[in-house]
C-alpha cells in the first residue's frame, strides 16, 4: 500500500491547502506591485532588490507575520491529531506491516507540501521581481547580487527557512499525538510565541529554531567563518530533527489510538 501517495492525495483534495498555495502565489506579486507603486502600505526606503534578494525578503515577511507558521500548524494538527481524533488512522492498521509507516508517511507528505510551498513563494517572488521591480528604481537588473557573500547568505537563508519549517512541523506533530486537534494547534502557537521571546536572550537564542532559520548569527560573517557558522547551526537543526522523529515514531507505535 502506497501510504505516501494516499496521504498526498488526501492533502491536496483539501480546499485550505489549495488556498494556501494561491495565497503564497499572490502575496509576492502584490507586495512587488505595492513597492513599485510606492504605496504607503509598504515602506522600504532606498532599498534596491536583486531577484534572490526579493525572494528572501518575501519569505522573511511571511514568517515574520506568522502566516507560514499558522498554515503549517493547521495542516499538521489536522493530518495527525485530527485523524487520530476521528479514528481515520484505524483504516490503515490492518493494511500495513508496521504502524510506524503510517506516521512516517504523514510526515513525508507534510515535508513535501512544505517544500512545494517554499518553491511556490520563490517562483512567485521571482515573477514579482521580474514584472514589477527589475526595471524600476527599486530593482537591480540582475537576479543575483554582485556580492558572492550576499548570494550565499540569501540562498542559505531560504534553505534554512525550509528546515526551520520542518523542525516546527515535527514539534507540532509530536504535540498532536498527545493532544486533541484544537489543543495541539493552540499549543503549537504557544511554542512559536515562546521561541520568539527567547530568541532575544543571548546565549539561548542560538538553539531557537526560528532564530536559526533566519541565519541571524552569521549574517555579518564571510568566507570560512560563514560556512562554519552555517555548519554549526545546521547540526543543531539535525539534532532537533533526529530527536523529534524518534519521539514521534516511538509514541505513535505505543498509542492506543483512542483519546
Amino acid at each position: 500500500m502506497n501510504l505516501l501517495g494516499v496521504q498526498l492525495r488526501k492533502m491536496y483534495q483539501r480546499k485550505d491547502i489549495k488556498v494556501a498555495y494561491l495565497l503564497f502565489l499572490a502575496v509576492p506579486l502584490v507586495v512587488a506591485f505595492l513597492i513599485k507603486s510606492e504605496s504607503n502600505i509598504i515602506t522600504i526606503g532606498d532599498s534596491i532588490f536583486s531577484g534572490i534578494g526579493y525572494v528572501s525578503v518575501v519569505l522573511g515577511l511571511l514568517k515574520g507575520l506568522f502566516v507560514f507558521y499558522i498554515l503549517i500548524f493547521l495542516f499538521t494538527t489536522s493530518l495527525i491529531s485530527g485523524e487520530i481524533d476521528s479514528m481515520n488512522d484505524a483504516v490503515y492498521y490492518c493494511k500495513v506491516e508496521k504502524r510506524s509507516s503510517i506516521i512516517t508517511s504523514k510526515i513525508n507528505a507534510l515535508v513535501i507540501m512544505s517544500f512545494l510551498l517554499i518553491m511556490d513563494i520563490c517562483f512567485s517572488a521571482s515573477l514579482g521581481w521580474m514584472f514589477f521591480l527589475r526595471n524600476s528604481k527599486f530593482g537591480s537588473m540582475n537576479y543575483f547580487s554582485t556580492s558572492l557573500e550576499e548570494n550565499q547568505f540569501m540562498i542559505m537563508m531560504i534553505v534554512f527557512s525550509f528546515i526551520e519549517i520542518v523542525v516546527l512541523m515535527l514539534i507540532s506533530a509530536n504535540m498532536s499525538l498527545f493532544l486533541s486537534q484544537g489543543k495541539a494547534l493552540m499549543g503549537s502557537f504557544l511554542i512559536i510565541i515562546i521561541f520568539k521571546l527567547i530568541a532575544n536572550i543571548d546565549g539561548v537564542q542560538k538553539f531557537v529554531p526560528t532564530y536559526i532559520g533566519n541565519l541571524t548569527s552569521v549574517m555579518e560573517l564571510s568566507g570560512k567563518k560563514f560556512w562554519n557558522g552555517v555548519l554549526e547551526e545546521g547540526l543543531i537543526f539535525l539534532a532537533y530533527i533526529i530527536v523529534m522523529v524518534i519521539m514521534l515514531i516511538n509514541k505513535y507505535k505505543r498509542m492506543d489510538y483512542v483519546r
